[in-house]
């Protein structure tokens, strides 16, 4: 490791899913997102249990790493009894651990229960116990140990254990299916699926270029729910209105006409009645989206 690794500039503050913890360490990000009574967080790899190691998007790329950039390694945490976890992430100088983009993969996701994923959760355990709390030179061997475990990771990432990125088919549909389970919530954007499926805005924009764009595939998926949700309304004065609230659309107006443009009806047609635009399926689940 380069320079002093010592801890400075604690931070903290309340996030909308726990209390965030922040520390920067010189060369390194470092950050714990504390859940209370064993909250939920949206992880960014498959288990609980899982590691994943990623070139970083968003706060860490700003961390002053150079041109080389940097690579995150991410875990969720829980006390043994259950009642609480941390969502914890270190940010690390990519020359510092040995990352190498023309050798490494972008995303590597290691399974908590394999011998290297034991490691490197064991080492990211023991250095967020210690945090903040530890003296500089503590803070600086703790940063060490993880880069150490990381470097040994990285040359051994042909190993069985690691889990290379998905094929891009596989990706795709694995990040459809994200959209579809999650298409109520109105912060679905293209920075929370790079962050979460660890890809770049161009990698993800080209997986729906067919679609004619990402932003127009959860538009339709959206419309795609809402025409069940129609179709199951009795018909009621207000009916439209009230379903256009709950999926976030509060201009009835423009409501009606991103509607009538992505199902050639207007809502009104389908409400409580047996009818399905040409295109849109009896349910979401029958609509091809491969």
């Amino acid at each position: 490791m380069r320079g002093d690794c010592g801890l400075s500039a604690h931070e903290a503050c309340d996030a909308d899913d726990g209390h965030l913890r922040h520390w920067s360490i010189h060369g390194v990000v470092a950050r714990c997102l504390d859940l209370p009574g064993g909250g939920e967080v949206a992880l960014p790899f498959a288990k609980c249990e899982d590691v994943l190691v990623s070139t970083s998007v968003g706060d860490c790329r700003k961390a002053g790493s150079g041109a080389g950039g940097m690579l995150q390694v991410s875990t969720l945490l829980g006390d043994a009894d259950g009642t609480a976890a941390r969502y914890v992430s270190l940010c690390f100088p990519s020359a510092d651990v040995g990352y190498r983009r023309q050798c490494h993969p972008a995303h590597l996701e290691l399974g908590g229960e394999s011998s290297l994923g034991l490691v490197l959760r064991a080492t990211l355990d023991a250095a967020f116990s210690r945090m903040p709390d530890c003296p500089p030179d503590e803070a600086r061997d703790l940063v060490a140990a993880i880069a150490g475990t990381l470097r040994m990771v990285l040359a051994t990432c042909r190993g069985l254990e690691c889990r290379r990125a998905a094929p891009s088919a596989a990706r795709r549909d694995e990040i459809c299916q994200f959209i579809i389970d999650n298409s109520r919530q109105d912060g679905i954007s293209a920075d929370t699926l790079c962050q979460r499926f660890g890809l770049s805005r161009a990698t993800l924009y080209r997986l729906f270029k067919e679609e004619g764009g990402l932003m127009n595939f959860i538009a339709k998926v959206r419309m795609d729910q809402i025409v069940v949700q129609l179709r199951a309304t009795p018909r009621e004065h207000g009916a439209v209105s009230r379903i256009a609230r709950e999926w976030n659309y509060y201009d009835t107006p423009n409501f009606y006409r991103l509607f009538k443009r992505h199902t050639g009806m207007v809502p009104g047609r389908i409400l409580g009645a047996d009818l399905v635009p040409d295109g849109v399926a009896n349910g979401i689940k029958m609509r091809s989206y491969g």
